[in-house]
């Protein structure tokens, strides 16, 4: 049997240290250069990038008649003296909310892509641009079938935001901009939950399924790669409630560009 003195015994333990701390400082040096900051850190300079090319979108359409359901129950209870009780009644405007995002800028003018449904029908549309200024927008296209609509504004020389022309992958990591609930823009991060989704209310071929999170006010807004280009319009949630769900879809970069080739040009 060998005998091992304390010295040696000594000079084995700092050996493997050092043999440890080395192996360790490799493995940090190796990570930090096949995995550079991406995922997540990435798309912090997508939404610094983006934010300038979103806007906020208000659209009021005709007044109607509203009429609440407790009113409606007193009616049914008063009858004939129901007549007396008109006060009750309030024409309000139809306001909705959306998001855009610019899509081509010149000297003078600024066109917006959102979606159709939420300025069709109206009287007066609003823009918030990303400075905070409110602009008139004019529509000048809508598609029903698309759910894709373009407005122009008078303000030259905006941001814009480009169009995507690679595939998406399911699992692939996107952004969601738009400004949910009438607020200010924000961000959602979510993946591509599905491909080649088909909707009954919106005729698209090959729609995009993701779990980013949507509510009312982000229709129309944009949905991005982890490049800062646009692969899709936010137009739809699944949801029984009215609030986000788990599920939201958007209108394919694909349909965009052809929709923008033939409106633009």
């Amino acid at each position: 049997m060998q005998i091992i003195s304390s010295d040696q015994v000594s000079e084995k333990v700092n050996n493997c240290r050092a043999q440890l701390i080395c192996s360790l400082l490799i493995f940090v040096g190796l990570s930090a250069v096949g995995h550079p900051a991406y995922s997540h850190d990435r798309f912090v300079q997508v939404i610094s990038s983006a934010k300038p090319s979103v806007v906020t979108i208000k659209a009021t359409g005709k007044k109607r008649l509203f009429k609440s359901s407790e009113q409606r129950r007193r009616e049914e209870a008063l009858g004939d003296y129901a007549e007396y009780y008109k006060d009750d009644f309030s024409n309000i405007p139809d306001q909705r909310f959306g998001s855009g995002f610019v899509v081509a800028s010149n000297n003078r003018q600024s066109w917006v892509l959102t979606a159709a449904h939420v300025v069709r029908d109206s009287k007066k549309i609003t823009v918030e641009l990303a400075g905070g200024d409110k602009e008139a927008a004019e529509l000048v296209y809508l598609d029903r079938a698309s759910d894709l609509a373009l407005l122009r504004v008078d303000v030259g020389m905006l941001p814009v935001l480009e169009i995507s022309d690679k595939q998406l992958v399911e699992g692939q990591s996107v952004l969601g901009i738009g400004a949910a609930f009438g607020l200010s823009v924000s961000s959602s991060l979510g993946i591509v939950s599905a491909l080649n989704v088909r909707l009954n209310t919106v005729k698209v071929a090959g729609m995009i399924q993701t779990d980013v999170s949507v509510n009312p006010g982000s229709s129309g807004g944009a949905l991005l790669d982890s490049d800062g280009e646009v692969v899709g319009l936010i137009t739809k949630i699944y949801s029984k409630t009215g609030t986000f769900a788990g599920s939201s879809f958007a209108v394919p970069a694909a349909k965009i560009t052809s929709m923008l080739e033939a409106w633009l040009n």
